[in-house]
């Protein structure tokens, strides 16, 4: 199963944000979350937005390489799935999802909003596979 696509920050201010954090746990050694946190926003609203559009532009370039790694791994988890289904049909393995879910074998989903199943939280949670 290809891996997910990383996570990137939600504006040019939590870039601007996690760089600065970094500096001040480096230069101090420690992080106050209160006081650092403030005077970064601080800093922040201080800039003007010349100082601000690198960070905004960086973001934007951030999102399109997330955008083209979405559709790439959208692709190969698509491919991944077609093979496995055509895997365990070639071993004769069970393929309807209501019986693999009555079997306790984890079930078959092509919905797109399903991801990785933690299957212990997953066995926990609902005592067996849970249906959307």
């Amino acid at each position: 199963m290809p891996s997910r696509v990383p996570k990137i920050p939600r504006s040019g201010y939590a870039l601007y944000y996690a760089q600065q954090k970094r500096a001040i746990f480096e230069e101090a050694g420690k992080w106050n979350n209160k006081k650092d946190g403030k005077r970064i926003g601080q800093a922040w609203k201080a800039l003007s937005k010349e100082e601000q559009q690198p960070y905004e532009e960086e973001i934007a370039i951030l999102r399109e390489q997330k955008e083209a790694n979405e559709e790439w791994y959208d692709d190969r988890l698509e491919a991944w799935r077609k093979e496995r289904r055509e895997r365990l049909a070639k071993e004769g393995a069970e393929l309807d999802p209501t019986t693999r879910r009555e079997k306790g074998l984890e079930p078959f989903c092509e919905c797109g909003r399903c991801g990785p199943i933690d299957r212990e939280a997953a066995m926990e949670g609902a005592g067996g596979w849970s249906m959307h």
